[in-house]
């Protein structure tokens, strides 16, 4: 019995350790079967680990969390992606914020750039981005080729 591929850590707020699964980073749940202790994604239900004992799998758990915060660094590598053709090059891609009010005078003079049919948009500052986990860029960076974007990743370091 043990911890699957498909679990990873990250560090959450506190130091504490946020388990999640690798697929869609949602966090992990415990579940329970007649004969083992789970923990399962809550939004794919995907199993991330098995044990026969509540004690087995708070004791691999524990070692689980030390190591990630030992590591002092996210179990997968995140990133920005950020376009590399066209008028819009230089951009970094985000989400849509719904076109409310902006206070923020620099966001003001470069405004997001809608991308039509899609829930994105093209952001002049990085941080308006969307941060997106190793191997979740695909989708987006295959809807925006069919558009004619060109784009690239810019990979986010780690804090430290």
């Amino acid at each position: 019995m043990a911890i699957y591929d498909q679990m990873m850590g990250a560090t959450g707020v506190g130091g504490h350790v946020i388990l999640l699964c690798k697929t869609c980073e949602a966090p992990a749940q415990d579940a329970k079967t007649a004969s083992t202790v789970l923990k399962v994604c809550s939004k794919c239900g995907t199993p991330l680990g098995e044990w026969k004992t509540e004690a087995e799998r708070n004791a691999e758990l524990r070692d689980f969390a030390e190591r990630v915060k030992r590591e002092g660094v996210p179990v997968m590598k995140s990133f920005r992606i950020r376009v590399t053709s066209g008028e819009q090059a230089g951009r970094y891609v985000g989400r849509n914020i719904g076109g409310g009010l902006i206070t923020n005078s620099e966001l003001l003079k470069n405004r997001e750039v809608k991308v039509p049919g899609t829930g994105h948009s093209l952001y002049a500052r990085e941080d308006g981005a969307t941060q997106f986990f190793e191997g979740k860029t695909d989708g987006v960076q295959a809807e925006l080729r069919k558009l004619g974007y060109e784009t690239e990743l810019v990979e986010i370091p780690p804090k430290k």
